[in-house]
Order: structure tokens, then sequence, then C-alpha cells
């Protein structure tokens, strides 16, 4: 069997309509995408802003959370104890949209909405992975519009996590 027509079938799962499927790092102003630091007394903001003059389709958002100790529910990571939360929303020019209806305080909270998780340990490294398939789960997308930014707001101190990530699969053009 040719290789060449395993990697044209994998890699047309990944087109839709014409349109290709790319993949995100939220960032923050200095283009880092470690969600890792003491935000507490001034907000960080990580975020994907939909530059382009066509529509955005979000379809997955990953979030990794590394740490050296044990995942906790009652916890974010394994021993950070959350007094703003972490809050996911679509931001426009004079608008905000929540993604969830509340910030998530603890890994427990994720549970609250349709998504996956799953705990890898590597090593002495506990990894939590969130994932939330909206096109294949829920038949659901989250829509940027141009000029519009899906933002993550921390205002917290993280520095206790080894990763803290937030990555998004989508496409532009029609849903």
């Amino acid at each position: 069997m040719d290789p060449f027509s395993l990697i044209a079938i994998t890699a047309s799962k990944f087109v839709k309509n014409s349109s290709k499927y790319y993949n995100f790092f939220l960032k923050d102003e200095n283009d880092n995408e470690e969600m890792i630091g003491d935000y507490s007394n001034n907000k960080k903001k990580f975020k994907f802003s939909n530059i382009e003059k066509k529509t955005f389709y979000i379809t997955n958002i990953v979030i990794l959370i590394s740490d050296n100790d044990t995942i906790k529910n009652n916890y974010y990571g394994s021993d950070i104890v959350l007094g703003n939360g972490l809050n996911l929303y679509v931001k426009g020019l004079i608008y905000k949209r929540n993604i969830f209806e509340m910030p998530i305080y603890k890994n427990v909270d994720w549970l609250k909405y349709n998504c996956n998780i799953e705990k890898i340990d590597l090593g002495n490294v506990k990894n939590l992975r969130i994932t939330f398939n909206f096109h294949s789960d829920t038949d659901t997308y989250i829509k940027l519009l141009p000029t519009e930014s899906l933002i993550c707001e921390l205002n917290d101190n993280y520095t206790s996590l080894l990763e803290h990530t937030i990555n998004i699969t989508g496409h532009y053009g029609e849903k």
C-alpha cells in the first residue's frame, strides 16, 4: 500500500467545504502561549483575534494543565485556589459574550460543560487535558466574526503550574 494514500485519506478529514482547518494557541500581547504567572493584581488576557475578513468557526478547544502533584477536584491543578477563576469569552468592538455561564474555579468545574476530560501522567508530571469538540459533540461552533476575539482572562496566581495552555482548532468560511 502506498504510504501517501494514507496521508491523503487522513488529511481529507480536516477539509470541510473547501475550508482548511487551523490550530492556534491563545497568546498574550508578547506572543506567549504559556498561561503561567501571578496575575492576582493585574488581569492577564490571552487571545486569538480574527483579523481575516471571513468568519472563523472554532470547532475544538483543548486546555492543558500540567502540575507536579496529583490533580485534585477541588483545586485548579494540584493546589491552586482561584478567587476570580478562568473566564473565557468572545469580545467584539463594544460587546462581550461569555462562553461559560460561570468562571472555572477548580478542576471539577470543567465537568459542568460538554467536554472530555483526561488525566494523563507522564513520569512525575500530572496532566489534565480538557477537550471541547463542538462540531462532533453538539453540532455547534463558536463563531468569530471579523474583528472578534476569543479571550481567556486570568486574574489569579498560576505560578505553581508547569504548563497551562489553550489551543483552538477551526476554519474560515462556511459552517
